[in-house]
């Protein structure tokens, strides 16, 4: 690296300085093609947008790599440290030695943690599927909240967040996995012990219900990404549970008991469970009317029915006899179903999946023949 393009390096390193100083509301970053003109930075900011051009990124990158390697180990003395890893993470979030570096900073009071935060949302806007810039985010958050009561909010902002990855990039499980991280840090989970944050029973029914709605509406403005649809699962079943444990978050369900689901031999605790997923059903059944070649949908709508199964045949205060009965009448209806979708022509995709959801109900889902 000769001296002319450590001195860019630089001068592109305090502008961004710069700009971060300046602004404390810039909520997009991208690198954006661009050839390197004389007398004109490679640092673009408009608008809370800030970009960089693509010709600087080599010189910038060899420029940082070097400096954060030789003074890593200088937290103390190094003032730069905290400049230098923001600019290589913004180029290149996935590098962990960067992130740590940030880490010890936070850790003897040399950067504000918040700063990591909205550094963070600023990398998925670009790198919306980094898996690094997450576990980073979770460990900052952890840092800085730990129970505390007047923190609730950054729920929604993490919630945002999450949807904003999932959004620039289909099928990010990465996205998905920090929303359900969030959930598990709500006391929802029974599996997390030491939740992050400390929500009273009416916060915890709102987001819920919150959940349910949002990732609805995903799922049919999202058909083909089943990444969405898993987290609807793990909303379902979240809900499912709380139902199960106290009336008290009833509230959270759209859907109510009615006598003509055939559910009076169990009990009402049971009955309402049973119809959150028949609702569910109800839902992936209109959205294959329109785009029953999709596989998503089919592979989505198995896990409602082996919910229902699984609800059907548990032995507590259920008739083995009624229980039998139900399951055949849900297997009359999938059927019934199945056939709809199969009557297109060899080549048609729908046809394929009913045919494939077919063999699925024969093979996995009835198992032990109760119809």
């Amino acid at each position: 690296m000769d001296s002319d393009q450590y001195r860019v390096a630089e001068r592109v390193v305090s502008r961004i300085d710069t700009v971060f100083t300046t602004d404390r509301n810039i909520d997009e970053f991208d690198i954006i093609p661009g050839e390197n003109k004389c007398n004109q930075s490679p640092v673009i900011h408009v608008v809370h947008k800030l970009g960089l051009k693509q010709w600087c990124i080599p010189i910038l990158t060899a420029y940082l790599n070097k400096s954060l390697l030789l003074k890593r180990n200088e937290l103390r003395s190094e003032s730069k440290l905290a400049s230098w890893s923001r600019c290589a993470l913004l180029i290149n979030p996935d590098v962990v030695t960067f992130w740590n570096i940030r880490k010890d900073l936070i850790r003897i009071d040399r950067l504000d943690p918040k700063t990591d935060l909205h550094l963070t949302a600023l990398i998925l806007t670009y790198k919306p599927k980094s898996p690094e810039t997450y576990a980073h985010r979770r460990w900052v958050l952890r840092q800085i909240i730990n129970g505390n009561a007047s923190w609730s909010d950054q729920i929604e902002v993490d919630f945002k967040v999450a949807e904003l990855g999932a959004g620039r990039y289909p099928n990010n499980y990465h996205s998905w996995n920090h929303r359900i991280w969030i959930i598990q840090n709500c006391s929802l989970c029974d599996s997390t012990a030491d939740a992050l944050f400390s929500l009273n029973s009416i916060q915890k029914q709102q987001i819920m219900s919150s959940e349910l709605r949002f990732t609805e509406q995903w799922i049919m403005s999202h058909i083909s990404d089943y990444s969405g649809m898993k987290y609807r699962q793990f909303v379902l079943d979240i809900a499912d549970s709380l139902v199960a444990q106290s009336s008290e978050f009833d509230s959270i369900l759209t859907v109510a008991v009615d006598s003509a689901t055939d559910l009076d031999w169990i009990d009402e605790r049971t009955a309402l469970r049973v119809t959150l997923f028949q609702a569910e059903l109800n839902t992936v059944a209109k959205l294959l009317d329109l785009f029953a070649c999709h596989e998503s949908l089919w592979h989505h709508r198995r896990h409602s029915l082996m919910k229902v199964k699984i609800l059907l045949l548990q032995k507590s205060g259920i008739k083995t006899e009624r229980a039998e009965k139900g399951l055949c009448k849900l297997l009359s209806e999938e059927r019934e179903l199945v056939r709809e979708h199969s009557r297109g022509s060899k080549m048609d995709f729908g046809r394929l999946r009913a045919q494939d959801h077919l063999k699925w109900l024969d093979n996995i889902f009835v198992g032990e023949n109760y119809c």
